[in-house]
């Protein structure tokens, strides 16, 4: 890059400076720095998508009138991720480093494990490992949208496991990097050293395990390492964003194997769980939010408890600076996207509440495989509500109820629309069911 460009980008940062105070100027133009400058056209180079989407967002207009005030002319400012930008503020934070990394990890996981209804019987099976390990759950299966709280809910079991001390080899590890060490011990002919640590482990972890999805010599490994370690009463965790039957070019038998202990899911949480895990989060790590902000980033639905509260902090990190409060009315203004509630994820939710009130089911078994005759029938009531009265879709009524198959809908609605020419009684549970639901409308639309 010419030195001419150099200069005039320093006084643009100079302009931007005194139009919107050096708090923001550091912020955001800090780690930038001009690509190239030719016929009315400034490229710009920042670290990350984030920054490039703020500054076209919020930003570029000023930018380009400061511009004009400098050189007299029209300039077109174009902005695109710099590698090097990159590059360089991931050495800065430490996160090129696995020991950074896994500080950051622990720092985000490092607080009270919330339990709900909708990962009750999940964190049950975990301390019910812990009171008798070798687990009567083995191997223990479960999955869930990212963002619900699977990692953490890991990290706190083995946080209890190293307390306790009731697996004293423990070995965890990530399915896409259990994919290269084995990958990696094939090409150099050493297979024996690679599975000697895993072998001699008491408690196996491995997390993400559909990312192991179409790599059927790496799948057949570790199913003969999985069988190995059960046939000797070791105790196996695997996690997963989706069901085994649904991760695509699996190999059926260790589909099989992880189907044959038990297979639990953490679906997506209600408002009011959302609002209590996210209020609980914000306490643990000293942050002082209003309730109001907290329960408006809750009803946006966009993204899981993890992204909640990196939003939450950008949101405080951006009030402080700015010297104004965090209420939902910012929000609004500066994260406009996070503002407007989803209102069909609440409407959904108000459904699985008063099926499960009505039938008298927990809601944590309605979002289950169970094949408990009153849970199933609750599933299916579910899904015909939300399908007749809120024209939801397959996807979005399938991930409210634990990534269950969309499949099911279609049989669901055909068995309750049976149940209801035929028996007189369900019938009128279903109508009313439908007037309560639509009842709340008026809360939810």
């Amino acid at each position: 890059m010419n030195l001419l460009a150099q200069d005039i980008w320093n006084q643009v940062k100079n302009g931007f400076a005194e139009r919107h105070g050096i708090s923001l100027n550091k912020l955001w133009l800090t780690h930038t720095r001009p690509l190239s400058f030719t016929k009315g056209l400034f490229v710009l180079g920042v670290p990350n998508n984030f920054v490039r989407e703020w500054l076209e967002k919020k930003y570029i207009g000023d930018i380009e009138k400061i511009f004009v005030e400098i050189t007299g002319s029209p300039v077109k400012v174009m902005i695109k991720i710099d590698g090097y930008l990159f590059r360089l503020m991931k050495d800065m934070q430490g996160t090129g480093k696995e020991g950074a990394r896994r500080q950051k990890r622990e720092e985000a996981y490092d607080t009270r494990y919330v339990v709900r209804p909708e990962n009750r019987l999940v964190y049950s099976a975990f301390e019910k490992i812990l009171r008798e390990p070798p687990g009567t759950f083995n191997p223990l299966y479960f999955y869930g949208p990212k963002g619900v709280g699977k990692s953490h809910l890991v990290y706190n079991f083995l946080k209890k496991v190293r307390k306790l001390d009731s697996f004293p080899a423990r070995y965890k590890v990530n399915a896409s990097q259990f994919a290269r060490e084995f990958s990696n011990a094939a090409r150099v002919g050493d297979r024996v050293r690679f599975r000697g640590a895993v072998l001699r482990s008491d408690l196996l972890i491995v997390e993400n395990i559909h990312e192991l999805e179409g790599k059927l010599k790496v799948q057949l490994e570790l199913l003969s390492i999985l069988k190995f370690l059960t046939e000797r009463s070791r105790q196996v965790v695997i996690t997963s964003g989706y069901h085994p039957r649904e991760i695509r070019l699996l190999e059926k038998p260790l589909a099989s194997f992880l189907l044959s202990g038990m297979v639990v899911s953490i679906s997506g949480y209600s408002l009011s769980s959302t609002v209590l895990i996210l209020s609980d989060r914000c306490r643990d790590k000293g942050l002082k939010v209003p309730p109001t902000l907290v329960e408006t980033i809750a009803r946006s639905s966009r993204g899981g408890l993890k992204g909640f509260i990196e939003l939450i902090e950008q949101v405080l990190e951006l009030a402080d600076l700015k010297g104004e409060s965090p209420t939902p009315a910012f929000l609004k203004e500066h994260f406009p996207e996070y503002s407007t509630i989803s209102i069909g994820e609440d409407a959904v939710d108000r459904i699985i509440e008063l099926v499960s009130k009505r039938l008298d089911v927990q809601r944590e078994l309605i979002a289950s495989n169970t094949k408990l005759r009153k849970a199933v029938l609750a599933r299916h009531l579910v899904i015909y509500l939300a399908s007749s009265l809120l024209q939801a879709s397959s996807s979005r009524i399938c991930r409210w109820l634990g990534n269950i198959s969309p499949s099911i809908v279609p049989y669901a609605k055909k068995k309750i629309n049976g149940l209801r020419l035929k028996d007189a009684t369900f019938n009128a549970l279903v109508l009313e069911l439908q007037s309560a639901v639509e009842g709340g409308q008026k809360f939810l639309f």
